[in-house]
């Protein structure tokens, strides 16, 4: 991966305990998540099973798994497998310093691969593509695809009116402000959103961060989170559950999708697919 991710998750890692939902899976992502892969360990006769999880999501990573499950982390960045990973050396545990696209996994290795909001950093549809087919590699052919995808809908809104609803606190918490100023900034998902824009369009607002801070109940350093964004290169994509679903489709199939009913949860969709000749 390019040197504007890895600058990216140094500054991600700093600032990692300020990160809230839905930038990090609430509750009700990990059931979903813990629901979908008991269901699959039991149909498999609760084989011992590999899980690669893409990152290392703390909450995935604790999240209650099948006995006998080797879970396998990898994170391109070492700043964050230091920062958040605090399972090494614990048996069946392992975190590795790995581009997702060439993966030091063997052919069919794994049963399960599981991951939030991994493919939103990639580039559409090339980078989604990329990384799909070394997924499909190292996942066996009976296996599943878990990802909670941060999508766009058919809602348009521009950043003026996501300006205006935070100043009028009609948004739940600052994460998912950056989330939607960042989705309204996006003209397609081929496009994206430069994150260094982002930060551009909220500084032009010249907010005083403790007076919205006081205003919203918020606090300071949580709204302060978005400097990290700041002349940042790196680039979000937000396709559309079904540009996700065309960008795979050579390599996957859909098999479900979950919704989830918290705030703006219609643009975190968990998709389970399977691999596409399996």
């Amino acid at each position: 991966m390019s040197e504007n991710l890895e600058n990216h998750w140094e500054k991600h890692a700093k600032q990692w305990e300020l990160v809230g939902q839905p930038l990090r899976p609430s509750p009700e992502d990990i059931d979903c998540f813990s629901a979908i892969v008991a269901q699959f360990s039991d149909e498999h006769g609760r084989q011992p099973l590999t899980a690669l999880l893409l990152g290392v999501t703390p909450e995935i990573a604790y999240m209650h798994w099948p006995e006998n499950t080797r879970l396998i982390a990898a994170d391109y960045s070492s700043q964050m497998i230091r920062a958040v990973w605090t399972m090494q050396g614990q048996p069946g545990r392992l975190a590795i310093s790995s581009d997702w696209r060439s993966l030091p996994l063997q052919g069919h290795e794994a049963g399960i691969v599981i991951g939030d909001g991994c493919f939103t950093l990639l580039p559409y549809p090339d980078g989604y593509q990329a990384l799909a087919r070394e997924l499909r590699r190292v996942l066996r052919d009976d296996g599943l695809l878990i990802i909670r995808f941060f999508v766009s809908t058919a809602e348009v809104t521009t950043a003026e009116d996501v300006h205006a609803q935070l100043l009028a606190g009609e948004i739940g918490n600052f994460h998912i402000f950056k989330f939607r100023l960042a989705i309204a900034l996006q003209q397609s998902a081929a496009d994206g959103v430069w994150v260094g824009d982002v930060w551009e369009s909220w500084n032009s607002q010249g907010h005083d961060i403790d007076a919205l801070a006081a205003q919203l109940n918020w606090q300071p350093e949580v709204i302060r989170t978005i400097d990290a964004y700041r002349g940042m290169p790196a680039r979000y994509t937000y396709p559309t559950v079904a540009e996700v679903e065309t960008a795979l489709s050579p390599w996957f199939e859909p098999l479900a999708q979950y919704n989830h009913d918290y705030e703006f949860g219609e643009n975190c969709p968990t998709l389970v697919l399977r691999p596409c000749g399996g």
